[in-house]
């Protein structure tokens, strides 16, 4: 192969060999170099983005130049996640809404399917999740057994300030017999009329001038309480105050007081006469008839007088029993509510 260099010559230089420079990466006219991307023709042009380094190069080689600081990778990677985060949450909202609107919307809509539909779902839940629900709520009130102890300490603490608060009473009881004569025509109006005179202005009036009294008619009204059973001739009279002298004073003056106030009362009776006919029997009225006068008489010795104030153990008692019921309703509402709907 003859070689294309010139011979040098005697007394000639030899001349240098000259070197084609070597195409650095970059320089035109080198296939598959990076300086052919983008040229038109070729059938592999990449994209104008295919020089650019990618989010993944910028995370996975930051020292390199061109890439993103560690400040930007981080900014980056916290607004993908926030980002992400708020995909999920909107995906939440809609899931929830979805279900809201369908327990809605359900028994209004498709006719007797959905009438059906939503007859089968409002049926009782299953016996696990009543037993899931039962077993919340019994834990809830393990839980809540402070709440329950304070509110029943509170009630009976209410209850035994009620009893010192509540001044002292006493109670005054005594029975009044009205003595109805043997030919009365109409027992139950005489012991009716009895009964309504004993709160009557003027019994009252004489009752409240009684020595040991010491109470206005008014007050004697609302203190007193007349009891009578239906058809008989028995009359209870009670007297409530806050003295006992008082109510053994009242309770004392009533009979006495109404017998004076009856003795210018008279009863008018028939003389019957009877005549025999055979098996039927006939009684006539005689119309002259006479009159009795009308009479009482205490039944028994002396009145009865006992303390009518609340008793401190049994309304104690009732305190706690209220406290209770009312820590533990609390409790049972708390868990309801924690409970999914």
């Amino acid at each position: 192969m003859t070689d294309p260099r010139p011979t040098p010559q005697p007394g000639q230089p030899t001349p240098e060999p000259t070197s084609q420079p070597t195409p650095q990466p970059g320089q035109p006219g080198q296939p598959g170099r990076p300086s052919d991307v983008g040229q038109p023709g070729r059938p592999d042009q990449p994209t104008p983005q295919e020089g650019r380094p990618s989010q993944m190069d910028q995370l996975t080689h930051p020292d390199q130049p061109g890439r993103l600081s560690r400040k930007e990778r981080k900014g980056l990677k916290d607004s993908k996640n926030s980002k992400n985060r708020k995909d999920r949450e909107d995906r939440k909202a809609r899931k929830d809404q979805k279900a809201r609107k369908g327990r809605t919307s359900g028994p209004s809509a498709g006719g007797p399917a959905g009438a059906a539909a939503t007859g089968s779902s409002s049926r009782t839940a299953p016996p696990g999740a009543q037993q899931a629900g039962a077993r919340q709520i019994g834990s809830a009130l393990g839980r809540g057994w402070l709440i329950v102890l304070l509110c029943a300490i509170l009630g009976g603490g209410l209850g035994a300030g009620a009893v010192y608060a509540m001044p002292q009473r006493a109670i005054g009881t005594t029975t009044v017999l009205v003595d109805i004569p043997v030919q009365a025509t109409d027992i139950e109006a005489l012991v009716r009329t009895v009964e309504t005179l004993i709160l009557s202005q003027a019994v009252l009036t004489d009752l409240s001038a009684q020595p040991g009294v010491e109470l206005s008619p008014q007050a004697l009204e609302d203190a007193m309480e007349v009891e009578r059973a239906t058809g008989s001739a028995v009359i209870e009279v009670s007297v409530v105050d806050t003295s006992e002298d008082r109510v053994r004073a009242v309770a004392e003056q009533v009979v006495p007081v109404l017998e004076e106030r009856l003795a210018d009362i008279e009863v008018a009776v028939s003389t019957d006469e009877t005549g025999t006919d055979g098996t039927e029997t006939t009684t006539t009225e005689q119309p002259g008839g006479s009159t009795v006068p009308l009479s009482v008489t205490t039944f028994g010795t002396e009145p009865y007088v006992r303390d009518y104030s609340w008793s401190l153990i049994p309304t104690v008692a009732l305190g706690v029993l209220g406290g209770l019921l009312l820590g533990g309703l609390i409790v049972v509402v708390r868990a309801l509510r924690r409970l999914p709907a």
